[in-house]
């Protein structure tokens, strides 16, 4: 029998043995005593309404916790058993067996469990400590066995710290000094320590302040830069930096000292940027803002297999053949897949056609030989490649030097590529791009996979090629592989080719040391200050735009004020793939086009070559039609910026430029042509200096009609199939030209969607609202809140309503002209329209409205605002008491309202408040079909036009 002093026998082993076996040092990723998180950029509390996370006052600085901070938890709500929070780390650590971390709690039914998994996981790995918890206002240490678990990556923590049955409301828990070791028990020697929580505290482009945790027990610290001491017998947790050169990158770190002359262990290296101006940045991103449209190449090795490949292998015979893109013949009619007569079994896509070395497992030698054997160029024409993408209105190009499979196009380098004996490309196939590029005025910019590499040893990630037990490469191997190819092929392209931009890519396997080593021999090149870089370095430190991949971001109309570019291929594939025939067509990437630069990015539009050096015929087709459109209308999009209408136009987008003789002038892209002649600018409502269509003669005549700006005398059928563009030219233009207009009743709707600026406030979508809008005192709320332009047409006294849910009554600030309005709102589980008691009156004019919230409970409370309504009093509106009655009848499975207006919003909830149907009324009778069964239901009908009214009744 195990008996208990056997089980104690056992784990003092245990503990002795992991002891024994530790293979890393032990690291703090918080001690919370900077009196701020610092091992994540930003903490999601979840679900938000329960809890609240803060740093906080040691509670009991007794016991094995004396230090001053810790984080604290405390209940605000109890819809969810278990609540606390989710991160991302600063940097992820991988292969640590155990989590440790200090805990306090005041219930006894308060326990606590983590969530651990990499970056960016989806499937949770929630799991316990070793042994519960088991004192109550008393520290204990917890450990969570990562290895048992089987975290090997950790990248995103998750910590809930109250379970409780009750949930109580004001409960509160305590955590501190979370640790990750391969030790079962940690030492508290001071030598065994390392200072951590090292930070930028400001910075300027020539210095730089750091600040870190203090080290209980140390009584001065050395700070290094570079691996060089940079200063002994700092006796503060902080230091400035001077003297640095701007726009250049460094690392440091500190080791503590103690009175008895010991040294602890050296802190984590802190990578930094010095930044640059806003003028440099400006002078650096300028021909790129200008360019907006850019040819991508990917090209290599992989355009040789066109997407098919069928010999030697790793993987299992049923893999094989190995397919990227399917053809036709592989489809059923219903678009189901056919059996694969080689296996028996469906076809299955594989990875992207330049992923098939990956994929299809292909040794390196057998890759290798493909390359020299079929890879031949023979057909590159590198002036006529220059040709097709300035014809299609494009103003850089951005080309893979070297992709994934490590196989480089640069000539004069080591490592794999066509600079070997064994192949059949024997011309700078980069340099004479980069030639003709030039002459022709377009920019360059090489595309690079400095981490993944599978052909060169020491590549990252897991590479099924090597021979290694988890597929990875020592570091030994990394280390030289940074250092003999990826610098000198850094070197290469910007020495030599001299190009414009680095776009790099799969940053995420390597490791901090590595992306500053990558990015550090760039910056120690003459010139690079010039250079743009895309943000795949993952090192937080060298990103000019961001690169979403595929698709268009979900962003206001008027953007989102930063850099941009939009990747994305004209087929599904980025390399060449034979079989790949989903064409996108013309009018699709040119409606993307405009969209894209409607909204402040650039359109980044790729080419799959063919090993021969040509173009796929579907892509020189769509190029040329592109280029024909952007031979009339690329005026509306080289150069421009994004919309400036808050509210988009229903038929279209809008880009814009701004002279420097302060005029303006606005490009109307008109997807939806009118066919009655005559279009309506919103909001705008002044009269242009000119107004023409791009490529049309057609006489336009501008009128001020209902107050908005109207276009008439346009032909009836549109000048081009896809989008029309009209050219728009006015005195300068200031925010007030585009302040929103009452609608025909003479009310104004004000929602998240056309609010001229929002400052600290979450908008959230279905339907837009402000979301979470909390405060956990009594207080008026500073610095969150929202503005609108209004214009009003006459001098009008307005009724307030607004549609919103809020957990606590609260007071919302309407401020005008500098006049404060105060409108109170009452508690409501459920969204509803409230009339408020005040009134503004304002003249004819234009207006800035602007609303923050007061808060008048002393307690944590939110609200959720979906709009905020002016209804002039003499107008027929919400605050009309005049009321139709609404009826209902129930059949089984079905509900019918009678008395609605069309567009009235109808809700059907749930005895317990849960939202179950959601419609718009289109007639003054609606149907609902309800599910079968006995229950009892709310129905909530919101109107414009009357009070909400509510219906309980049960269902037959």
């Amino acid at each position: 029998m195990f008996t208990m002093k056997y089980y104690c026998i056992f784990c003092l082993l245990l503990i002795v043995s992991f002891a024994a076996k530790a293979q890393k040092e032990t690291i703090t990723l918080d001690d919370f005593e900077s009196g701020a998180i610092t091992f994540t950029s930003k903490i999601n509390i979840n679900p938000a309404t329960d809890m609240r996370v803060e740093v906080v006052d040691n509670p009991s600085k007794t016991g094995i916790d004396k230090s001053d901070k810790v984080l604290g938890f405390e209940r605000i709500g109890t819809v969810q058993k278990w609540a606390g929070f989710w991160a991302d780390l600063n940097e992820a650590k991988k292969d640590y067996k155990y989590l440790h971390l200090k805990y306090y709690r005041t219930n006894s039914t308060s326990i606590v469990r983590i969530n651990a998994k990499p970056k960016g996981g989806k499937s949770n790995n929630e799991f316990f400590p070793m042994f519960a918890p088991s004192k109550t206002n008393e520290w204990e240490s917890l450990v969570f066995d990562l290895a048992t678990n089987k975290v090997t990556d950790l990248g995103t923590l998750g910590i809930q710290p109250d379970f409780s049955d009750t949930r109580e409301l004001g409960t509160k828990v305590y955590i501190d000094d979370i640790i990750l070791s391969d030790d079962l028990v940690i030492s508290t020697e001071f030598t065994t320590q390392r200072p951590i929580g090292l930070f930028i505290e400001t910075e300027t482009p020539t210095a730089l302040t750091l600040k870190w945790s203090k080290l209980a027990g140390a009584v001065s610290y050395d700070v290094y830069k570079e691996g060089q001491l940079y200063r002994s017998g700092v006796t503060e947790n902080t230091i400035e930096i001077p003297g640095l050169k701007t726009f250049d990158i460094f690392y440091f770190s500190v080791i503590a000292k103690n009175a008895e002359g010991d040294f602890s262990k050296e802190s984590e290296f802190l990578y930094a940027v010095t930044p640059e101006t806003k003028e440099q940045k400006d002078a650096r991103m300028a021909w790129w803002r200008e360019a907006r449209f850019g040819m991508f190449i990917h090209w290599g090795v992989y355009a040789s297999f066109a997407g098919n490949y069928d010999g030697p292998t790793t993987l299992s015979p049923d893999k094989m053949p190995y397919y990227s893109c399917f053809a036709p013949s592989m489809i059923n009619p219903d678009g189901t897949l056919k059996i694969d007569p080689a296996t028996g079994k469906e076809y299955t896509r594989g990875q992207y056609a330049e992923w098939i070395m990956f994929a299809a497992q292909i040794p390196r030698a057998n890759y290798l030989e493909k390359a020299y054997s079929s890879f031949k160029a023979e057909n590159y024409n590198a002036k006529e490649w220059v040709r097709m993408a300035k014809d299609a209105g494009m103003k850089y190009i951005v080309i893979t030097s070297k992709h994934h499979d490590g196989y480089t196009l640069m000539k004069g380098v080591p490592g794999y590529g066509i600079n070997d004996p064994e192949s059949q490309i024997k011309k700078d196939v980069l340099g004479e791009l980069v030639t003709e590029a030039r002459a022709a005025g377009l920019k360059i910019g090489f595309y690079y996979s400095q981490t993944l590499d599978w052909l060169n040893p020491g590549g990252m990630g897991w590479i099924p090629q090597n021979t290694t037990p988890d597929k990875k490469a020592s570091y030994e191997d990394r280390s030289k592989y940074v250092d003999n190819i990826v610098v000198p092929h850094l070197e290469k392209m910007v020495k030599d080719y001299g190009v414009d931009v680095i776009w790099w890519d799969m940053g995420g396997d390597s490791s901090p040391e590595f992306r500053y080593r990558t990015l550090k021999a760039v910056k120690n090149i003459a010139g690079a200050e010039r250079l743009l870089f895309n943000p795949r370095l993952e090192d937080h430190m060298s990103a000019d735009f961001k690169t979403p991949e595929q698709n268009i971001p979900n962003m206001p109309a008027t953007g989102d004020g930063t850099d941009w570019e939009t990747c994305m291929t004209m087929n599904d594939n980025w390399g060449y793939c034979a079989h790949d025939f989903r064409w996108k067509t013309t009018q699709d990437l040119l409606t993307k086009l405009i969209d894209i630069v409607s909204k402040g990015g650039n359109f980044l539009l790729n080419i799959g070559p063919k090993a021969d050096g040509t173009f796929p015929q579907e892509s020189v087709d769509r190029l040329s039609q592109i280029g024909q459109w952007t031979k009339v209308n690329g005026e509306a999009i080289w150069g421009t910026t994004a919309n400036p209408f808050p509210t988009p136009p229903a038929w279209g987008k809008v880009t814009q430029k701004v002279g420097t003789d302060g005029k303006t002038t606005l490009y109307f892209h008109v997807l939806n042509w009118p066919a009655n002649g005559k279009l309506e600018i919103p909001c705008l409502h002044r009269m242009p200096n000119s107004v023409e269509i791009l490529g049309n003669d057609a006489t336009i005549t501008p009128a001020i009609e209902n107050r908005n700006l109207v276009l008439n005398g346009l032909p009836t059928t549109a000048p081009h199939a896809i989008s029309t563009t009209i050219k728009m030219v006015l005195d300068e233009l200031t925010e007030t030209d585009f302040a929103l207009l009452c609608d025909n009743s003479g009310k104004f709707k004000l929602t998240p969607d056309n609010a001229s600026s929002v400052k600290d406030l979450i908008v959230q979508n279905m339907p837009s609202n402000f979301g979470g809008w909390s405060s956990s005192v009594k207080e008026y709320i500073s610095g969150k809140g929202a503005e609108w332009i209004i214009y009003v047409p006459n001098n009008t006294e307005y009724s307030i309503s607004g549609e919103l849910m809020a957990v606590e009554n609260g007071t919302l600030n309407i401020d005008v002209n500098s006049l404060r309005t105060d409108c109170g709102y009452t508690a409501s589980t459920l969204y509803d329209i409230q009339n408020f008691s005040t009134k503004i009156s304002l003249p004819a004019g234009t207006h800035r409205l602007q609303i923050t919230r007061t808060s008048t409970v002393d307690k944590w409370n939110y609200i959720n605002l979906r709009s905020l309504i002016l209804t002039p009093e003499n107008a027929s509106g919400i605050n009309n008491q005049q009321v139709s009655t609404i009826s209902i009848e129930t059949t089984k499975g079905m509900l019918t309202v009678n008395g609605v207006n069309q567009g009235d919003m109808l809700h059907l909830y749930d005895v317990m408040g849960r939202l179950i149907i959601s419609r718009t009324a289109t007639g003054s009778t609606e149907q609902i079909a309800l599910s079968t069964g006995s229950s009892i239901l709310i129905l909530k009908v919101f109107s414009e036009n009357r009070p909400t009214e509510v219906k309980k009744f049960q269902t037959e």
